[in-house]
């Protein structure tokens, strides 16, 4: 059982290395990663959230409800344009 733990763990860390190795040598359409990009934070706005509320209701530590916070103060305003034009775009009619 060991031995296969073992050989899975070495696999996936092969994995993982080589798609970081990809990443550095190849080149991209940075026009993609904009669009992840925003996708990526509109994800990202109820998870810091939870992790905030996590902090602040079971473990209590300082330290991670100011960094937790921070990162979500951060997060929206930095990206309001993309986020408002994507989720209050005008509509022409009614539902």
């Amino acid at each position: 059982m060991k031995v296969a733990r073992y050989i899975i763990k070495f696999l996936l860390a092969f994995i993982f290395i080589y798609a970081g190795i990809e990443k550095l040598f190849i080149s991209y359409n940075p026009s993609v990663f904009r669009r992840a990009y925003l996708l990526g934070s509109v994800m990202m706005v109820p998870l810091m959230l939870c992790l905030l509320m996590t902090h602040v209701f079971l473990s209590k530590n300082i330290g991670f409800m100011i960094l937790d916070s921070s990162m979500s103060a951060v997060l929206v305003p930095s990206h309001y344009k993309g986020l408002r034009d994507t989720f209050f775009k005008p509509q022409m009619k009614i539902i």
